[in-house]
């Protein structure tokens, strides 16, 4: 068992690998579609490109900063729920306290800070269905993931449903050859969040299904939620990376995670028996010991539903 453990904290630590994605980047619209992908993918095999676009349209439109919490925070979907009713159980905190309190929880970042956008926050708890597999996403092909957010903005554009407002900025930039589709708030002290129906915004899927959340009617379509200011939850507001270990700036997001997967497998039968996951935001800025802590957090977090329990 020991020997076990030791073998499970070298793989661990050999996850822990800075990745540093390109949050935009260009795809080739217009080709021949392949086969209508299966509506659920065997463990282990990456999502399509089809399956991909469906996943993200929920927030392929939302400000690219907030995007990017988003998808870090939806690899931690049960810091998520456990945030979620953390909100619920003071309604009447101000802002300042509710974030200044959310920083002292054992949370990742991106989770603490989604307490400022309390209808996003609800949102991902309460889809967990599409939470999870997001994130799982994020964690696996996180390329893929942002090339489907470029197709879906592209899409948008091309319809007419994606275009500057006076809540956000839509521009278009090349970089190193490669066009991106970039959304910023209007004002970068107030960020608006957009609440919009996929179909209204793309139309039916081309395969598959959107996630099945809360939407607008397709005849409102599109529109906006509350302003934030994020003076109020952030007090001398610095920009979006100036807090926690997160850094998510523009086009780039840089995230560093240590993962780890271990699957058992029935050869018998031929099948999965048993999936545990586990991820850590590490930032390599920090004292190694430290970083390795939160990962052996994470590992404890894995096998906390080990083993499995038999179909009742």
């Amino acid at each position: 068992m020991e020997s076990c453990k030791m073998h499970l904290k070298r793989l661990f630590r050999a996850g822990a690998a800075a990745l540093a994605v390109s949050f935009f980047m260009h795809v080739a619209l217009g080709q021949n579609p392949p086969p209508p992908p299966p509506a659920n993918a065997p463990p282990g095999q990456p999502l399509t490109p089809q399956q991909l676009d469906d996943l993200v349209a929920p927030v392929a439109l939302y400000p690219d900063p907030l995007l990017g919490e988003v998808l870090a925070a939806s690899t931690y979907p049960f810091e998520i729920a456990e945030a979620e009713q953390w909100v619920l159980d003071h309604p009447k905190w101000k802002p300042s306290k509710l974030m200044a309190e959310a920083k002292k929880q054992n949370w990742d970042p991106s989770v603490q800070g989604l307490v400022a956008f309390p209808d996003v926050l609800a949102r991902l708890a309460q889809g967990m269905s599409w939470t999870t597999p997001l994130g799982n996403a994020f964690l696996a092909q996180q390329a893929d993931v942002m090339q489907a957010v470029q197709r879906m903005r592209a899409q948008a554009e091309a319809r007419g449903t994606l275009r500057s407002t006076p809540q956000q900025e839509v521009t278009t930039s090349n970089q190193n050859g490669q066009t991106a589709i970039n959304i910023e708030p209007a004002n970068p002290d107030v960020w608006y969040v957009p609440q919009y129906n996929p179909v209204y915004v793309w139309g039916p899927p081309v395969y598959g299904y959107y996630p099945p959340l809360i939407y607008p009617g397709v005849d409102i379509g599109f529109g906006w939620g509350p302003g934030i200011d994020l003076g109020l939850y952030f007090g001398g507001w610095g920009g979006w990376g100036g807090w926690g270990s997160r850094t998510v700036q523009g086009e780039i997001s840089t995230i560093s995670v240590g993962t780890l997967m271990v699957d058992l497998y029935d050869p018998g039968k031929k099948q999965l028996i048993w999936r545990g996951d586990a991820s850590k935001t590490i930032d390599l800025n920090k004292d190694p010991d430290k970083n390795y802590k939160n990962l052996q957090k994470a590992m404890a977090k894995l096998f906390k539903n080990y083993p499995p329990q038999p179909n009742k």
